[in-house]
């Protein structure tokens, strides 16, 4: 097996995972190839199926592979005959381990994530809103990524802390373009996206941070910033919430209390932004300058 550290976590795979941090010491979650119920669940129009049973929750793509995820650290795949790697490790890196951290009690949002002032600042929003490309531009200002897609917060500590993925951002290729780097030096993450593989590793930190801000993306005619109220704060943070098929039946009230505790002790903002990529270094001052402006009003 490979073993790898994330989230927290220390993950040994028989899948071989490019790109994330090697770590011996801690066994927490094991990633197995294995047979599997071919007919566990029926798939919807795009593919996909989920569902929870009793020896775990299930769910798959179709022509991709199957997964079982268990007590929070049992993962077993079953790809279909000839698919790529990169295919099969989209499903383990994403939906497969928000299961597993969903089952540990961690609260998932759908965003990216950077450190600031030495605590965590997170970019949630709707697909294509700009998250990772945000993110690159403050890593290509000094500041490190934390976690791309899946945002693993624990909020039952006394300040809700943000827990490090992998130092890798997943970047459109005018995203990189506009970066300056050479498109052709970084793999795609497989053949079915023009995503490419963006390496950060510029101060990852592999311990959680206390997290300081939320900034929700959204489209806007300038780029400004405004504080939510705590009832808009609650409604964006349900709203990006990652994996919306966990928190059906019984698991829904506890995730309602985790965004509870996360809007009370964080401060929400709305960051609208003009979609061109020559608004991204405005964009990335605006926001040190009102994490910095928020870190002094606590001091």
């Amino acid at each position: 097996m490979f073993a790898y550290y994330m989230y927290g976590l220390g993950i040994h795979s028989e899948l071989t995972l490019p790109g994330l941090v090697n770590g011996e010491a801690r066994q927490d979650v094991f990633v197995r190839f294995g047979e599997l119920d071919p007919d566990f669940a029926p798939a919807d129009a795009t593919g996909y199926s989920f569902q929870t049973l009793v020896d775990g929750v299930h769910f798959g793509w179709e022509g991709i592979a199957r997964l079982r995820i268990r007590e929070g650290q049992e993962i077993t795949i079953a790809p279909y005959p000839g698919v790529e790697d990169g295919l099969v490790r989209a499903l383990l890196l994403g939906p497969a381990l928000a299961v597993v951290l969903h089952q540990r009690g961690f609260l998932l949002l759908h965003g990216s994530a950077i450190v600031l002032h030495e605590r965590a600042v997170a970019f949630l929003g709707q697909e294509g809103v700009g998250k990772s490309t945000t993110a690159a531009t403050m890593h290509g200002r000094g500041h490190a990524v934390m976690t791309d897609d899946v945002v693993a917060i624990q909020t039952n500590a006394s300040f809700p802390l943000l827990f490090s993925a992998y130092p890798q951002l997943n970047l459109w290729p005018d995203a990189v373009a506009s970066l300056g780097r050479d498109l052709a030096a970084l793999p795609r993450l497989h053949s079915r996206v023009e995503k490419l593989a963006f390496p950060a590793m510029l101060g990852f930190p592999q311990n959680p941070l206390p997290l300081d801000l939320l900034y929700v993306l959204g489209k806007g005619s300038c780029t400004e910033v405004e504080t939510l109220r705590p009832q808009e704060a609650f409604v964006e943070v349900l709203r990006h919430s990652y994996g919306t098929r966990l928190y059906q039946a019984g698991a829904a009230p506890e995730h309602f209390r985790r965004c509870a505790r996360l809007v009370t002790a964080v401060s929400v903002r709305r960051l609208r932004v003009r979609q061109t990529l020559a608004e991204l270094s405005s964009l990335a001052q605006l926001v040190e300058e009102d994490a910095a402006k928020t870190r002094a009003c606590r001091s």
